[in-house]
């Protein structure tokens, strides 16, 4: 590691009179970084997915449960990318999650263990103007969590409109939603207003007579599983506010998502909770904060700060109907309150030389656990007996045993330069030290972009990015042991081709990850593999546009292998990938064709409890631009053919030797008709 920042110090001195190139720029991003340069020209693999195009694939709120599966390797259900699967790149807490460049998330995203880590921000397609996303390490310039991506949520600017939607799931099952944004521009102030809500029936999800899990206590098929349906409702709305003054940026948000048992956090060894149209849990953001941009000399600074806080409360979460069997005459419960604040500070600078550009940042945040409350009416002991009923509340063990609160102070440092005219160098470091760990990370990258001409770039990248536990895994009560913070050290080599009708990407990478962070298979207590773990991959793109004709694909082949059992990862796709077709698309009313794939998943790595089937569907979408002056309808039908996508939120214990097998899967899609009418002012 000395070796290596010896020579970034080399680097930055042998070049430090050199200019920068690329000032003929189409598609910018900031992503990758921090600094506005040609989306083909950054370091590393990054994309970006418009909002309109993710409406043409009948994607209208984030909230769905499929809103991600564009992106290459990612599997929306589990949040993870790479093909990492949930048990490792579970939950949505190995990305680093950020909205108009304000990093959102929470330590929360793992105290589930079946939850599908389903990352709750409730906001309309209609609102967002692109998804930007880097795959793999990011922590060179973001720190923790960006250990497999980064993605950026940018919503619009400056336009102001209204939507309607409706969708139809069948047997009755409905959904609807509503949003307004508006742009308000007084003198010096700028003013965006968005606000959107949204109800759901859900999927009208059947769990059959063979879908009565095992229990993980007892070994015996759960009394009260199927047949019967899955409570999938949820509702939620947002409401996002961004004003621009002077030299000065301020935003309010707020996320709310209140669902059914069913939705994302049903333990499948216990019994299937009733389809009541309760909403039982709930996750609320909010952040606010403020930031100034100005100049001192050529440097440009830009200070900010804000505070954000996350509610996760669960009332009456149910986990037990009342049984005679069990001697309940009553409905058991757990009530939980939960809120956590993070306080944060930082400062970034960027200096402009002609062929270089150096960028310094300083982070400093503050997490604490302001609430952990867990009340239960039953006794898991006296449950497990099966002989006693309680009445009674009591309070249960919090979330975290121990500490609840962690000090982050950081810095980084980044020069990009043009060696030559089609050559450019990007280095960069962060360091990061954590209070409670009393240990420190640091996050060396070094990138190469060569131009061979107009129409060939290659790329190759080294990169270091780190993940501490959450502090719910390294001081919860699934936390028996000390973890340390897990790595990641990646290469990655890219190639890419466009002319005026064809693109072509394709990334080659290879990733070694120390110390990982996991569940066990069977105790589901947190620890850290002893043993390296390595994810190989292929990810490729295509596009072919010809007048009204646009055919695309994406898809990406993985490898992974624990070392500890040499094995596959459990719950890891092989493949995934996606096919679009477009037609008309610059007429108005062009129509979409979108198909998704995804490769079986072992439920277990020694996949003795077999493979959980493929999933995929196929969207059509049909869009009419001015189907009433200003008004535009969008409309369509997704999972065409009513197929039941299924996952594993989890692999399940191995049973006892005689029982058999866990093989029953837990639906989360079906089809739907959605409809969607738009108007701008």
């Amino acid at each position: 590691m000395r070796v290596f920042l010896i020579f970034l110090i080399f680097i930055n001195i042998c070049f430090a009179e050199l200019d920068d190139f690329l000032d003929d720029l189409e598609e910018v991003t900031d992503i990758a970084t921090k600094t506005k340069l040609n989306i083909d020209y950054v370091p590393g693999t990054v994309n970006i997915i418009y909002g309109e195009e993710l409406k043409s694939m009948g994607v209208t709120n984030l909230n769905q449960q499929n809103a991600y599966d564009m992106i290459i390797g990612m599997e929306s259900v589990v949040s993870s990318l790479r093909g990492v699967g949930s048990m490792y790149g579970s939950n949505g807490n190995k990305i680093k999650w950020m909205i108009n460049d304000r990093v959102i998330e929470n330590e929360l995203r793992e105290t589930s263990v079946w939850a599908k880590g389903n990352v709750f921000i409730p906001i309309p397609v209609e609102f967002i103007d692109r998804v930007e996303f880097i795959r793999g390490p990011g922590s060179a310039l973001y720190g923790g969590n960006a250990i497999f991506g980064v993605i950026n949520i940018i919503t619009k600017k400056g336009e102001s409109g209204s939507l309607l939607g409706f969708e139809s799931f069948g047997d009755g099952h409905r959904a609807q939603h509503f949003g307004v944004y508006k742009n308000i521009i007084l003198d010096d102030l700028y003013m965006d207003i968005l606000l959107s809500g949204y109800r759901s029936d859900g999927y009208s999800l059947y769990v059959d007579e063979s879908g009565h899990f095992y229990s993980s206590f007892s070994g015996q098929k759960t009394v009260g599983s199927g047949p019967g349906y899955l409570p999938t409702q949820n509702l939620g709305y947002s409401l996002m506010l961004d004003i621009d003054f002077k030299d000065y940026k301020f935003w309010l948000y707020l996320f709310n998502t209140k669902e059914g048992q069913g939705f994302s956090s049903w333990y499948p060894t216990e019994a299937l909770p009733p389809d009541n149209g309760k909403y039982m849990k709930e996750s609320l953001s909010s952040m606010v904060g403020i930031e100034k941009n100005f100049e001192v000399g050529n440097f440009k600074v830009k200070p900010s700060m804000g505070v954000s806080f996350y509610d996760n409360p669960m009332s009456k979460f149910q986990l037990v109907p009342a049984d005679e069997r069990y001697g309940f005459t009553t409905d058991k419960f757990l009530s939980r309150k939960y809120r956590e604040q993070k306080s944060f500070l930082s400062v970034d600078l960027e200096k402009k030389f002609k062929k270089h550009t150096f960028n310094l940042g300083l982070f400093l945040q503050h997490t604490e656990v302001l609430k952990d409350n867990n009340y239960r009416n039953f006794d898991l002991k006296t449950y497990l007996e099966g002989k006693k009923d309680v009445t009674s509340w009591y309070e249960y063990k919090p979330l975290l045993k121990s500490r609840k609160s962690r000090i982050q102070k950081a810095i980084y440092l980044q020069h990009i330069i043009d060696i030559v005219d089609n050559l450019t160098l990007t280095s960069g470091v962060r360091y990061d030290y954590f209070s409670d760990l009393g240990n420190s990370a640091i996050s060396p990258r070094l990138a190469l972009v060569y131009q061979l001409d107009d129409s060939n770039i290659l790329k190759t990248q080294y990169s270091k990015a780190f993940r501490p536990p959450s502090l719910f895994q390294a001081y919860g009560y699934m936390s028996p042991y000390i973890l340390k913070p897990e790595t990641v050290d990646t290469i990655e080599f890219s190639y890419i081709y466009k002319n005026l009708n064809h693109t072509v990407k394709t990334t080659v990478f290879d990733s070694k990850m120390k110390n990982m962070i996991i569940q066990h298979y069977s105790s589901y207590y947190f620890e850290n593999l002893e043993n390296l773990a390595t994810v190989k991959g292929v990810e490729f793109e295509y596009e072919f546009k010809l007048k009204d004709f646009l055919f695309g694909l994406n898809g990406a082949v993985y490898d992974s292998d624990n070392r500890e059992t040499g094995k596959n990862f459990s719950l890891a796709s092989k493949f995934m990938g996606n096919v679009w077709l477009k037609y008309l698309i610059d007429s108005e009313h062009p129509f979409t064709l979108w198909y998704h794939y995804l490769s079986p998943k072992q439920r277990t790595e020694n996949s003795s409890n077999g493979y959980i089937p493929a999933g995929e569907y196929l969207n059509l979408s049909q869009k009419i631009v001015d189907f009433i002056p200003n008004l535009d309808l969008d409309f369509g039908v997704r999972n065409l053919f009513n197929k039941t996508i299924e996952t594993l939120y989890m692999p399940l214990n191995a049973r006892p030797i005689g029982v058999g097998h866990n093989n029953d899967d837990i639906p989360y899609m079906n089809r739907s008709f959605w409809f969607n009418l738009s108007y701008k002012f």
